[in-house]
């Protein structure tokens, strides 16, 4: 049957670098895939509101479009989320998206996708009649999902959607589908759905192009695929084997797969993206996907560690991914336990701190190590080690800090050991996992998972465990408000695994502004951080 391919390497494959595709790189792409035969390209996202760590393939608005030289027998679109049009903080950030919405009119764009899950599709009523109002973009909407689908509710989404939508995609969101279950849930939407039905299927099973042949063959006419698969968890249908399909190999057109083969090879030898036995499992058990590449690309957690997770979220629901949801899966933390802490160190006793160093992995420690080690003894301050950090000599460190799971149970045998004084949530910890430390050399300094982040005596709320915010928490309670930071080299823009460290800070020093919070880097940061020179302090 014949087919619409719709290739979204730049839109999908964001996943793995945060969308940091060049202007280069973007602009090669355009050139290349339109010598493919493709006729269809979803060139990226249009992320609602503007996160600056994204890059430019997560903002493709008129702005955008104005950026690249796009060729007229090619037709590009976008993806929007539904829960990007649905949530916002107050009506100014609603006025923004429906202004950016408004001004895509403007553009050289062509089709519009917005991705949804069930409920979501009933409640973007009057973005979609914003967007309806542009004759020159057709709209797509995306159901997410679909494995999880309620068969009854088929019709009232279809009845709902094709007052505002020309094509209805199917994805296959979890990686779980089967050729029964794509038959049954085809054969539904056709019952109550007049236009063309599409799909976009996970490799996690190592399906994906034997599924989108298959929904082809029943009728599916438009079909997503992205250059070596390269998308979120697994990835996707590749487009270099669904193409051979449906195209025909003249010179001109294998020629350009293979430049856009070799060039996103390279990627994907960086990014590792692809089908392995964690992404089949978590398609068997329909364990959303991300949950499984949060693992794959954060070092701290190991091969033992993604059995154990997944053998976890296969008994919970974990269609839709949530990062506290993996924390819990390693069972440690008491998170809604009544806090009422104690601290038993005498490290602060008789110690009139005014000022603490926070000590972070980084490599510009070594740059100034020995500058750093005289600041160190010279000066009546703190000095707070994040994990098993190994930067400078460790008998110039009082604490070390530990609050994130997987560090914790990483550094059991270490604590037995351990002759620095630990801050930790020693309290929130299981009792198996308290029987491996020394009480006597403990801060016992307490942690609440919650989306709020509140500074208290004995805890700290947070909505992330990380280290550095845990560390800094512990300061405040303790009154002390002049902090210096070290070896907080930052994230490089392509790293999909940006924490919220910076926000984090920013929003304590918002929030206890009275307590008079200084905090600076005495090494090079990609932080928003100010950063100072030892040398000017020790003088």
């Amino acid at each position: 049957m014949r087919a619409n391919l719709i290739d979204c390497t730049l839109r999908d494959g964001g996943y793995y670098n945060n969308w940091q595709f060049s202007k280069t790189d973007i602009q090669n792409y355009i050139n290349q895939i339109s010598k493919t035969g493709i006729k269809f390209v979803e060139i990226g996202f249009l992320f609602l509101p503007i996160d600056k760590k994204k890059g430019l393939t997560a903002y493709c608005d008129n702005n955008f479009f104005k950026s690249f030289s796009f060729p007229k027998h090619i037709k590009f679109g976008i993806m929007i989320n539904a829960s990007d049009l649905i949530n916002y903080t107050d009506l100014k950030e609603e006025e923004k998206k429906i202004k950016t919405l408004k001004n895509l009119k403007n553009s050289n764009l062509s089709f519009i996708r917005i991705a949804c899950h069930f409920e979501e599709v009933f409640k973007i009523e009057k973005y979609l009649k914003i967007l309806k109002n542009n004759k020159k973009i057709n709209l797509f909407v995306n159901i997410m999902q679909i494995s999880e689908i309620n068969l009854k509710s088929i019709k009232k989404i279809s009845n709902y959607s094709k007052m505002f939508f020309e094509c209805l995609y199917i994805a296959d969101s979890l990686g779980s589908l089967k050729k029964r279950q794509i038959k049954n849930i085809v054969k539904k939407f056709k019952e109550s759905w007049p236009y063309d039905l599409g799909i976009h299927a996970h490799d996690n099973q190592s399906l994906a192009l034997e599924n989108t042949l298959y929904a082809n063959k029943i009728g599916l006419k438009w079909l997503d695929s992205t250059i070596t698969g390269m998308g979120r968890g697994p990835g996707n249908t590749k487009t270099e084997e669904l193409i051979k399909y449906f195209q025909d190999s003249s010179h001109v057109k294998n020629a350009a797969i293979q430049k856009l083969y070799l060039k996103f090879s390279k990627l994907k030898m960086k990014y590792k993206w692809g089908t392995n036995k964690y992404y089949n499992l978590s398609g068997k058990y329909k364990i959303h996907p991300t949950y499984v590449q949060t693992m794959l690309s954060d070092e701290r957690y190991k091969k033992n560690d993604y059995i154990s997770a997944i053998k976890y979220l296969k008994n919970k629901t974990a269609k839709t991914f949530n990062p506290f949801t993996l924390l819990s899966a390693f069972n440690i933390y008491e998170f809604n336990k009544n806090l009422k802490l104690k601290n038993k160190s005498s490290i602060l006793i008789n110690k009139n701190y005014k000022q603490a160093l926070i000590l972070g992995p980084g490599k510009s420690i070594k740059r100034v190590k020995h500058q750093l080690s005289s600041f160190i003894k010279g000066s009546n301050l703190l000095v707070i080690c994040l994990n098993n950090t190994k930067t400078i000599n460790n008998n110039l460190i009082d604490v070390r800090a530990f609050c994130h799971p997987i560090n914790i149970l990483s550094n059991l045998d270490y604590f037995k050991n351990c002759n620095n004084t630990l801050l930790i949530p020693y309290s929130c910890l299981s009792k198996n996992i308290r029987s491996y430390f020394n009480k006597k050399s403990i801060l016992d300094y307490g942690i609440k998972i919650k989306k709020t982040m509140i500074v208290s005596k004995n805890h700290i709320t947070i909505k992330n465990p990380l280290a550095l915010i845990y560390s800094v928490g512990f300061l405040i309670s303790q009154k002390i408000n002049r902090i210096y930071l070290a070896g907080f080299d930052g994230y490089s823009k392509d790293e999909p695994n940006q924490d919220m460290s910076f926000e984090m800070i920013n929003t304590l020093k918002k929030k206890y502004y009275k307590k008079n919070i200084s905090i600076a880097s005495l090494t090079k940061t990609k932080l928003n951080i100010k950063k100072i020179n030892i040398k000017k302090i020790n003088k």
